[in-house]
């Protein structure tokens, strides 16, 4: 493991004893790894229903960090759903679409064995 093999080479003098010495290096290595990967930080102004909204998704724990990114990915997926949702209305509308899709599903209907 990295962590160690940094804890191996450091004087214990110098930081006290070995077990705290490898937990110093751990949150060191796992400090620089998270702002190693260059992660873009995003600033935004809260009102009261985005503090309430915060709230709600950091009761089980999460860190804002965690509950924000998620709630980014969930909303792209939600925006994307009620998309496909508005376009399945719009073809389910077009008579043209509906009358080619009943003639391909009666084509294979006549080539389906059972």
């Amino acid at each position: 493991m990295l962590a160690d093999w940094h804890c191996d080479r450091v004087s214990t003098r110098t930081f006290g004893d070995p077990l705290s010495l490898k937990l110093t290096a751990v949150v060191v290595l796992s400090y620089g790894l998270s702002y190693a990967a260059s992660m873009p930080v995003l600033n935004f102004r809260t009102d009261q229903r985005s503090e309430e909204a915060l709230a709600e998704l950091t009761a089980d724990g999460s860190t804002t960090s965690e509950a924000i990114r998620q709630a980014l990915v969930d909303a792209v997926k939600l925006r994307r759903r009620e998309q496909m949702r508005a376009e399945s209305r719009l073809l389910a509308d077009d008579e043209e679409d509906v009358a080619e899709s009943r003639r391909v599903l009666a084509e294979m209907d006549e080539l389906r064995a059972w």
